[in-house]
């Protein structure tokens, strides 16, 4: 609900992932955990750059049951749809068991983690929305892209206060990190398209096709590739066999400098999968040649040109959503003695991904996000601004609640789709509990 303002303002648990430096502020002998009880820290992610709900209904929804007939308006429109992209994506993710503990400043904190990360992109190329044959017309697929993956990542934390350094210009300064072990149940993604048609004159198609992408799928999945010949079920639960492992690692240092004062800064999954089970690579290189558009034959051959053959290899590697991340927080006013306005925080997020991994992107995102107590007994309002990244603007809002044991948090960083439901292009929900001893 902070519009991803989580560098300098995450605590506890919630640190994980983030900034494991973060630890250092939870207080001597405190323990935190969360599970699926009273629900788990979830949340999800999905729209495209291109295609909003009304956009879907009028091209989508037909008419009193019936297929839609486009004008020419319609075609017009279409084009227009896609002059800003065709990038279609979603993001889940899901904390399966997190704890920490912190038994004293001295020793330092510790936590793990399990958490599962699914998601993907799917790019539609300009081209598709000019497919009809008009003559000396060269339709190029190259924008055309895909990559999705789920994994789950295993998390141990340390954090530790550096007192050296809280005696000065800090008064509390600290380092964390996190060793991931990853595991990969699937994997897909098209490293390299460069593939074109041309329609000719005399109404002959030619081009070329060149293509490289991998796979790497678990058997619970039941998916069988044309070049083998064995049988697999489709067996979907909890616990996958996975396809790929690889490690990882998040480093993070927190300082505070006075009371109402935080910077923070991280740098987040450092590391790489290796996938070495039902690997497979697709490779298509050569020529695109139709002589006769109605032959199926030519036309099918041409689908078989345009997606490759496939071959199994021993292995690929991919790296993990490496991100930069710095952050601040100011606490205008840390409690209610004085009344009104009660716990008032503003935040300040910049974050760098330093790759286009799903969940993460090479565009920049600045973010700006607040969080409201007016009274104790209050829930805690936030929300926030986020701009770029791989979503662009978005404005963000949540409500959290602290029972003292236990805290509810849940939000959206989709609130103007919320209130125009019509013009939306994606949705996002966030929820979240722990427990605190």
């Amino acid at each position: 609900g902070l519009g991803k303002t989580h560098t300098a303002t995450s605590e506890g648990i919630f640190s994980i992932g983030i900034n494991p430096a973060n630890l250092i502020f939870s207080d001597e002998a405190s323990f935190d955990f969360s599970t699926a009880l009273p629900f788990p820290s979830a949340g999800l992610r999905s729209g495209t750059d291109f295609l909003s709900y009304d956009d879907f209904k009028y091209y989508f929804g037909g008419i009193g049951g019936s297929e839609k007939i486009l004008t020419e308006d319609d075609r017009t429109r279409i084009n227009r749809l896609f002059e800003n992209g065709g990038l279609f994506y979603t993001h889940a993710g899901i904390s399966l068991l997190s704890f920490h503990y912190k038994p004293s400043d001295d020793i330092g904190s510790f936590a793990f983690s399990v958490g599962d990360y699914g998601g993907g992109r799917f790019n539609f190329p300009q081209a598709i929305k000019d497919l009809s044959y008009t003559e000396g017309k060269i339709y190029d697929f190259s924008d055309a892209s895909i990559e999705a993956w789920w994994v789950r990542s295993f998390s141990l934390s340390y954090a530790r206060q550096l007192e050296f350094l809280s005696d000065g210009f800090f008064e509390k300064f600290g380092f964390g990190f996190s060793l991931k072990y990853y595991q990969g149940f699937g994997y897909i993604a098209t490293k390299d398209i460069s593939t074109y048609l041309t329609t000719n004159a005399n109404g002959t198609i030619s081009g070329e096709a060149n293509l490289l992408a991998y796979s790497a799928l678990s058997d619970d999945f039941g998916v069988v590739y044309d070049f083998e010949n064995v049988e697999r079920n489709t067996n979907l639960s909890l616990f996958p066999t996975p396809v790929g492992k690889g490690f990882g690692f998040d480093l993070g240092f927190s300082g505070q400098l006075n009371d109402s004062w935080k910077f923070a800064i991280a740098i987040t999954d450092i590391g790489q999968i290796t996938w070495n089970k039902n690997a497979a690579r697709f490779v298509s290189e050569g020529d695109i040649v139709v002589t006769d558009i109605s032959n199926k034959s030519q036309r099918d051959s041409v689908f078989d040109k345009i997606f490759g053959t496939g071959e199994p290899i021993d292995k690929f590697v991919t790296k993990l959503a490496t991100a930069f991340r710095f952050g601040t927080a100011w606490l205008v006013s840390k409690d209610h003695e004085d009344g009104f306005p009660g716990k008032f925080m503003v935040a300040f997020d910049y974050n760098q991904g330093f790759n286009n991994m799903p969940g993460n992107s090479t565009n920049p995102r600045v973010s700006f996000g607040f969080e409201w107590q007016p009274w104790a007994a209050f829930p805690y309002i936030r929300s926030g601004f986020e701009f770029g990244g791989a979503e662009s603007t978005n404005w963000a809002s949540g409500i959290g609640y602290d029972f003292g044991f236990l805290e509810i948090h849940l939000a959206t960083n989709a609130m103007q789709n919320m209130l125009f439901p019509n013009s939306s292009d994606f949705l996002s929900a966030a929820f979240s509990s722990r427990w605190k001893i």
